[in-house]
């Protein structure tokens, strides 16, 4: 189906929400939020996050959220995105998830439909971007490696637990994933074409179970730690089977005006990944100015011979970025980003540098842009 045949569905479907609550009598039950952004990007060498060598303004998100409750213990939430992306002509459309919830208590709720992934910090707020320092969750871990992405097509559990002053919540799921992942060796092992611009590839997880948990505790104030983990039958676009394994800690630390973010992964497959990022960042001038600060890494071990480009397998990034902030629903962002290794920045339209050992080992990020929701 076309975007704006999508766009357009969607549109009357919000429209239509308040009639349709009318007849069942949850008028006040019913919430709708968006959250966009637009960013400009431009790299010394590569392609990576928004940025090109030619400069990219073409970097657009909008993403519109829906959620009702028809009843005391019923509730429906559902999300649609909209992204255009330099170099592609349409927009692309996207159903991040839609879901019902039915609520048995507090600590135990029934969900089922496309679930957002319960996992680690970002994964349920990957289009609110008044929600993190940068133009995105860091790369490493949400970028396009293979370890996670927005949704579950399935069902699970979830809940939160009191135990005195500790707090507890938790996670389960099971049914299907579809991962992304750019695989710059690929040209390497002769799996790619020469001369062809690299794309992620697409991976099928099925039977997955996973879960994850996240503790609060009140011996330091503001401190959330906790694990996430899943494990499934992955098919490639191939067809190959192979079984998948990612699991690793995160940890939150707000203790205004300060906040500190850390994540650390391993996946374990035909080929094994381990993926981090430390961002931290610090609010001053009556909270409106942001600074912050990143760095993140991600170690491959593909099981080919990369020794003609082995920055294929590696990533670094040091970032930091300033930010100024209108109220907390409207953020003006920018940022520079040193970028070492080829595992996630590479040539945007020709492969050809990797196959003849020519790349450019490093590049360099600026960008600037705006986020904004309601």
């Amino acid at each position: 189906m076309k975007s704006p045949v999508i766009f357009g569905l969607a549109l009357s479907a919000v429209l239509l929400i308040p009639g349709l609550s009318r007849a069942v009598d949850v008028t006040d039950k019913v919430q709708v939020h968006a959250f966009g952004s637009w960013f400009y990007g431009k790299t010394s060498a590569n392609s990576f996050g928004t940025g090109t060598e030619e400069g990219d303004y073409d970097n657009l998100q909008f993403a519109l959220n829906v959620s009702a409750e028809p009843s005391d213990r019923l509730s429906i939430n559902g999300q649609i995105d909209w992204e255009h992306k330099g170099g592609e002509e349409e927009i692309e459309t996207e159903l991040d998830f839609a879901f019902a919830q039915w609520e048995f208590a507090e600590w135990l709720k029934f969900r089922a439909g496309r679930l957002q992934q319960p996992f680690g910090i970002y994964t349920e707020i990957f289009d609110v971007g008044t929600l993190y320092p940068f133009s995105s969750p860091p790369f490493s871990v949400y970028g396009s490696v293979g370890i996670v992405t927005e949704g579950v097509d399935g069902a699970g559990f979830t809940g939160n637990h009191a135990w005195g002053d500790w707090d507890v919540d938790y996670d389960i799921y099971f049914g299907q994933l579809h991962l992304e992942e750019v695989e710059p060796w690929a040209v390497l092992a002769g799996e790619a074409a020469v001369g062809d611009p690299i794309e992620a590839e697409s991976e099928e997880i099925k039977n997955v179970i996973g879960g994850r948990f996240v503790i609060e505790t009140p011996l330091i104030e503001g401190l959330r730690f906790g694990a996430s983990a899943y494990t499934g039958e992955g098919i490639e676009e191939g067809g190959e089977k192979e079984r998948v394994w990612v699991a690793g800690p995160q940890i939150e630390y707000a203790f205004e005006p300060f906040g500190i973010r850390a994540e650390y992964y391993h996946k374990a497959s035909d080929e094994t990944v381990d993926a981090g990022y430390v961002e931290g960042d610090f609010r001053f001038y009556e909270d409106h100015i942001q600074l912050a600060g990143l760095f993140a890494w991600v170690e491959t071990d593909s099981g080919v011979d990369v020794s003609l480009a082995p920055s294929v397998e590696e990533h670094k990034v040091y970032g930091i970025a300033l930010n100024y902030w209108f109220n907390s629903h409207f953020v003006i962002k920018t940022a520079y980003r040193f970028v070492d290794g080829n595992r996630l920045a590479v040539p945007a339209e020709d492969n050809t540098p990797i196959a003849t050992g020519m790349l450019e080992e490093q590049s360099h990020l600026a960008e600037a842009g705006v986020s904004f929701s309601f």
